[in-house]
């Protein structure tokens, strides 16, 4: 099958566009939400996750890097059948993602994917090279032994009518391959079970001694939802499910009898993964994150809690290399290295979920965040460039911090429900700050320079217009303006000043100017209906922002201050959280980033016809964006759920085409001096071309003499736009050191422009 798949990879596949790539920094190893691990052995491991990352560790499981990542995929399994030959699953594939199966056929160095069909999988075995069966989402295993990816259904579970149409009972869970060669495939009516159509015999196991082509019922007796089991050896194995309990088969999986069950109403949970590392040792893991044990075939049994009880449940699996060393990962990664006695996190750093960062240089950066999607009391800070954080001051946790703007490494606000804070220490201490006794609701602050600051979208009691409050005097007084004469505006999460006379917001009433440092606001623009944090004005006229009209999958964008729209669309709907201009490239266009939900990361340059996605390396929401400028460098850092950070530069240039002072047409220039001896100087220019997307020449630019001969090629490369100046000299070596007096020439071709000049040689 290698050979097949790399042809079917090489025939559907889409080579991929090239563009600046993101660095994870923050956490340290990308851990949360791995799905499934497989160890070769006892120091190399692979595992996937819902990120659509391949991740390695070569040291037994103590550190992890990325190898291959797929943005948007969801990988669920991964299996190897020998040392070189292995395979992982992305079901769920997004609408167009012809990407569903990957493969490696060099021990994991190199992974390759391609489409076969297996997206509909909730769970897949490899038999061979060739063999694969899969368990269909609607209760079918189906088997593919074929280059074509044609798959045969071996087995359909029964179906019943609902309402109007026909259901299956459920699914398969799991599949089993036992030493004899004998494959189990564990069953669940839950659906029916569910719908009141049974009441009996839920769980059921499978089986197939023909690799997979015909199948009978091994075991069907249960009323309970089981959703994992494992074999040690051909006749002991163990299985889970709900209430916790565990039951326990000697014979092959004949019989089964119940060795564990733990009721708790006040702490309902289930076993989601089984293992069984030999007759005697087993361990479980649940849905609350509980590690059940037993190290005497289950006459006793130990229970570990990884986790602080939570009314939510999560995924959670586990796997073992041998009996001393496991890991049980899902949420986070957990190592044990002592048979399960103690377990400890891989990557114990802090992770607050970033609402908003911030960044004075390459070094030092701020953040607040908490233990909710959408921040919460900590404030954080990083001397490293966004690689390690310290919570530096908690808050209060019933109420949460909504902004923060740092002046410097030791001043800064802090907005908290509707408190306003200053620090003088870098944010270890904070006071509250006088503003208003009636003050309900404060969502940001923002300083323009030392004097002048905005607290912006403030909300007041027994009053229902939004206001701002300006301070001129650098936080000392604070002064308050109505925003509208409309009532119950909605919220603006961000406020951009371009100039003194110029300072925006955009929420879902449309695009807001103020000309008088936000005494007054002009609504310039309802056709814009944008996401309160996801705009960025670059100067007076030049605007963007993420739209929201019931749609996701567009920006619009302004050249003449807001008045009138264009719009460009996302690769695929996805809201937007943050939006920044980086600035404009050497061409004159803007480049714009956008950041949002579930990892995504949009690149836009005025002038292109899309926008291209770039990898995040998480599935986690995008809630931030930073951005720090050195010079003609930018450096952005992109914060989220989980603690993501993710750290990006460029080289951008914040002057506009005219200001490059760009050439306009091809020219070439007649040397100077002329008539030269030796040495002569020869300039041309290149023009920047408005249609072109990043335009350079073929250039070249060659000395003759009277008969034709080439004497001297001065250029032969692509040149960009620009003005440049050639130096020729009779002493260079080659034919010019033999020229006498008389008349040469130089040609300048660029592109489809050519041009001669006649030069005059004195001797």
């Amino acid at each position: 099958m290698k050979n097949i798949f790399a042809i079917i990879c090489l025939l559907s596949g889409i080579l991929p566009l090239t563009l600046a790539q993101w660095e994870l920094r923050y956490p340290p190893q990308p851990t949360v939400g791995i799905n499934d691990m497989y160890f070769l052995n006892p120091l190399i491991g692979f595992a996937v996750n819902s990120s659509g990352s391949i991740l390695k560790t070569t040291d037994g499981g103590m550190h992890w890097s990325i190898i291959k990542h797929y943005q948007r995929d969801f990988l669920l399994e991964i299996k190897f059948i020998d040392d070189q030959n292995g395979f992982c699953i992305s079901p769920y594939s997004f609408i167009g993602d012809k990407i569903d199966f990957i493969y490696t056929t060099n021990g994991g160095d190199e992974w390759q994917s391609t489409g076969i069909g297996i997206g509909d999988a909730l769970t897949f075995l490899p038999l061979s090279i060739s063999e694969i069966i899969k368990s269909g989402d609607q209760g079918t295993i189906s088997r593919l032994d074929n280059f074509f990816g044609l798959w045969s259904e071996q087995y359909r579970i029964p179906q019943y009518f609902d309402w109007d149409i026909f259901v299956p009972y459920g699914d398969i869970k799991q599949f089993e391959k036992l030493n004899s060669g004998r494959i189990l495939a564990l069953g669940s009516s839950w659906r029916a079970f569910q719908a009141n159509v049974i009441q009996d015999s839920v769980t059921f196991i499978l089986y197939s001694d023909d690799n997979g082509i015909t199948w009978d019922t091994l075991w069907c007796e249960l009323p309970k939802i089981i959703s994992t089991l494992s074999f040690s050896d051909n006749n002991n194995g163990w299985m889970g499910g709900e209430e916790n309990e565990i039951y326990k088969t000697t014979d092959g999986g004949i019989n089964w009898y119940l060795s564990y069950s733990e009721v708790n109403p006040n702490f309902i949970s289930s076993i989601s993964n089984i293992k069984a590392l030999s007759p005697s040792t087993i361990f479980a893991v649940t849905n609350k994150g509980m590690i059940i044990s037993t190290t005497n075939g289950g006459i006793t049994w130990d229970t570990t809690s990884l986790v602080p009880y939570s009314y939510y449940d999560s995924f959670y699996s586990l796997t073992f290399i041998n009996e001393q060393t496991g890991f049980v990962f899902g949420p986070d990664l957990w190592i044990t290295t002592n048979g399960g006695n103690s377990w400890n996190k891989i990557d114990d750093s802090i992770k607050p979920s970033f609402s908003k960062i911030q960044f004075l240089n390459t070094s030092i950066g701020y953040g607040i965040g908490g233990d909710n999607y959408w921040g919460g009391s900590g404030f954080y800070r990083t001397i490293d460039g966004g690689y390690s954080w310290t919570k530096l001051y908690q808050g209060d946790p019933s109420s949460g911090f909504n902004g923060f703007f740092m002046m410097d490494t030791l001043n800064g606000w802090l907005t908290e429900f509707n408190t306003l804070f200053n620090t003088s220490d870098g944010g270890i201490t904070w006071s509250a700050v006088s503003v208003d006794t009636l003050l309900e609701f404060i969502r940001g602050v923002e300083f323009f320079n030392s004097e002048l600051g905005i607290l912006f979208e403030v909300w007041q009691r027994f009053n229902n217009y939004l206001l701002n409050y300006v301070t001129t005097d650098g936080g000392g007084t604070w002064q308050k303006y109505q925003m509208s004469e409309q009532p119950y505006l909605s919220s603006f999460l961000k406020i951009k000043r371009t100039d003194p006379s110029h300072i925006w917001v955009v929420n879902q009433q449309g695009v807001w100017l103020s000309s008088d440092t936000a005494k007054s606001w002009i609504n310039i623009s309802t056709e814009v209906e944008g996401w309160a944090g996801a705009f960025d004005f670059l100067d007076s006229l030049n605007g963007w922002a993420a739209h929201l009209d019931g749609q996701q999958d567009k920006v619009k964008y302004t050249t003449d201050g807001g008045l009138t729209w264009s719009t460009m669309m996302k690769p695929y709907m996805v809201q937007s959280q943050d939006l920044v201009i980086d600035g404009r490239n050497y061409f004159g266009r803007m480049q714009v980033t956008v950041a949002g939900l579930y990892g995504s990361i949009f690149r836009y340059e005025e002038g292109w016809p899309h926008a291209y996605q770039e990898k995040s390396y998480t599935n986690n929401w995008l809630l931030s964006i930073a951005v720090h400028r050195e010079s003609n460098r930018i450096h952005k850092w992109i914060a989220g759920t989980g603690g993501t950070i993710l750290y990006n530069n460029d080289y951008i240039t914040d002057l506009k085409k005219e200001e490059l002072n760009l050439p306009e047409e091809f020219r070439l220039y007649q040397n100077y001096p002329n008539p030269f001896n030796p040495t002569t100087k020869i300039k041309f220019t290149l023009p920047y071309l408005e249609s072109g997307h990043a335009p350079s020449f073929p250039t070249k630019l060659i000395v003759y003499d009277l008969l034709g001969r080439e004497i001297a090629t001065l250029v032969n490369e692509q040149k960009s736009p620009g003005t440049y100046e050639v130096e020729f000299s009779i002493g260079s070596s080659g034919n010019a050191k033999k020229l006498s007096s008389g008349i040469y020439f130089v040609k300048l071709t660029a592109g489809n422009f050519i041009s001669v000049r006649k030069m005059i040689l004195a001797r």
